[in-house]
């Protein structure tokens, strides 16, 4: 195994949740698995526990996604590599598992939104909350709130090309190339396949390229996860929410 290769591996399994974070146990091995009140706001531990609880599942689904994406693409001879050949059986493996993990870390975002919307009593219907939209009227005004700021200011961040990064140090613009991968591969057309006509011209790039931005992209979206819940578990303990 490569250092490259060991590195992204090692940024995969740097997020790691807690699955009895959220269990409320009523004895050995018995736990309640939820409850349903008249009143919504009465049990917004239970509605804080199924996101979590969501958001477990969805993680250990990009994590595997993410892992075999690597181990595909660093089977492929990157010396061969070329912007405009169709790629390799390798690649089309690698790109396939990075797409899959990709469209997957944008429900992650869509996670920490939910989270955000309900102890913040935004009153947004769940199937009305975009994370991007949700963050930047949040980070407006005269009181924004501090930490719709911080990760609206991640999700603006522009990439810096005349910046030239250490190893091991985090790319800036990560989320809006993610965002804009993913779009173009939703509405226009595949980002891996070379072509140049009148509809667009693309050149594909390495996929241990799009693998570095989006892997740092899904550690972001974690951190952003953690630092919220830490929060709210201590304010849940002192009877604040």
């Amino acid at each position: 195994m490569t250092k490259e290769e060991k590195s992204l591996h090692t940024l995969v399994d740097s997020v790691q949740y807690d699955v009895n974070l959220f269990k409320v146990y009523i004895g050995e091995n018995k736990y309640i698995m939820g409850y349903v009140s008249a009143t919504p706001e009465d049990n917004n531990f239970f509605v804080y526990k199924t996101i979590y609880d969501t958001i477990i599942d969805l993680d250990e689904k990009i994590k595997k996604s993410f892992d075999l994406a690597i181990e595909w693409e660093y089977r492929s001879d990157i010396e061969k590599f070329n912007m405009v050949s169709p790629p390799s059986i390798q690649e089309k493996e690698a790109i396939y598992y990075t797409e899959n993990a990709i469209f997957r870390t944008s429900v992650l975002w869509d996670m920490l939104a939910q989270l955000y919307n309900i102890k913040y009593k935004n009153n947004q219907h769940p199937e009305k909350v975009y994370y991007t939209t949700l963050f930047h009227n949040e980070a407006q005004g005269k009181h924004p709130n501090s930490f719709a700021s911080d990760v609206y200011l991640y999700l603006s961040e522009i990439e810096n090309e005349e910046h030239i990064y250490g190893e091991g140090e985090t790319w800036k613009g990560n989320h809006k190339y993610v965002t804009d991968y993913r779009n173009k591969m939703t509405h226009r057309n595949s980002p891996n396949i070379a072509t140049a006509s009148n509809y667009d011209f693309e050149l594909r790039m390495p996929m241990r390229y799009v693998l570095k931005r989006s892997i740092e992209d899904y550690v972001q979206a974690s951190k952003f996860i953690s630092q919220f819940i830490d929060v709210l578990l201590v304010e849940m303990q002192e009877g604040n929410d």
